[in-house]
């Protein structure tokens, strides 16, 4: 593992059972859960996202995992992962993107990527 000298949270014993709560929290189904657990205690890189099933799966893992983490500029498996997963999300809505002409449904909003909305 790369987690010498990073932050006792960033750690992956730490993490990943931070992560499956925050999952199972936001209602993430328990197959869902494992497979990205298991994705995440693998390493390696990840596979592309090929449903919109999946891309709100992995959008909310990715979500979750941000919420938990520091800093995704760190060598922490968690990290490493974050930004691994992250960059195949842009890549599935680029792709969806030029084959639909619109964004994929986002699962966490609008107020996830627009900012809350209203007037006070």
């Amino acid at each position: 593992m790369r987690e010498v000298g990073v932050e006792p949270h960033q750690k992956l014993e730490v993490f990943l059972p931070k992560l499956l709560t925050a999952l199972e929290r936001r209602g993430v189904s328990e197959a869902a859960v494992v497979l990205t657990c298991k994705s995440l205690m693998a390493g390696g890189k990840q596979p592309p996202i090929k449903t919109v099933e999946h891309y709100q799966v992995a959008w909310t893992a990715c979500d979750a995992a941000a919420d938990i983490l520091t800093t995704l500029d760190d060598s922490s498996d968690g990290a490493v992962w974050c930004r691994a997963l992250a960059r195949r999300i842009f890549d599935f809505e680029a792709d969806y993107v030029a084959l639909h002409g619109h964004a994929p449904l986002n699962p966490g909003g609008p107020e996830a990527t627009d900012g809350p909305a209203g007037t006070a």
